[in-house]
């Protein structure tokens, strides 16, 4: 009998939730950096050569621009490995100070050109940026630098 009144909730609940449309995701764009690249160490590499995981370190002199957000890039890292199948997959941090002299690290996962971006902070003036999801999408940079594109995520629900 109770599991019977579970089952009935549980389909319930999922024909409910199920019946609400998707929204439509919505971009706004937070903000361009460019971060300069550091020396890259590779440190495994299979028998053919095929995939290739490396350590790449950013080293300070990185700017990031935008309507909400104007910094500079203390320093950071990023381990990237080059599969077989040609696919990019890289994991980053870095630190950037405001020019208000807020510390905010950006976390970033990536399967490349596909960016994921988490945002951290204490700092009163940019704790919105706490609960942003984001999303980086690289433009040409400069030869030795990285330039991206970050957009804020979220629907009108």
């Amino acid at each position: 009998m109770k599991l019977t009144c579970l089952f009935s909730l549980a389909t319930l609940a999922v024909s409910v939730l199920g019946s609400r449309p998707t929204p439509e995701p919505k971009f706004t764009f937070l903000f361009s950096a460019n971060l300069t690249r550091g020396p890259q160490i590779i440190y495994e590499t299979n028998e053919v050569g095929t995939e290739v995981k490396a350590f790449q370190a950013l080293t300070a002199g990185g700017t990031v621009r935008g309507p909400k957000l104007n910094a500079t890039i203390v320093s950071g890292t990023a381990l990237a490995s080059a599969n077989s199948d040609g696919t990019i997959e890289a994991d980053a941090s870095w630190l950037i100070k405001t020019h208000d002299g807020a510390m905010i690290l950006v976390t970033e996962k990536a399967k490349i050109p596909y960016i994921n971006v988490l945002f951290e902070t204490s700092s009163t003036n940019y704790t919105w940026l706490n609960n942003v999801t984001a999303w980086a999408s690289p433009q040409d940079g400069a030869m030795g630098s990285y330039s991206l594109n970050y957009w804020h995520i979220s629907s009108d629900s």
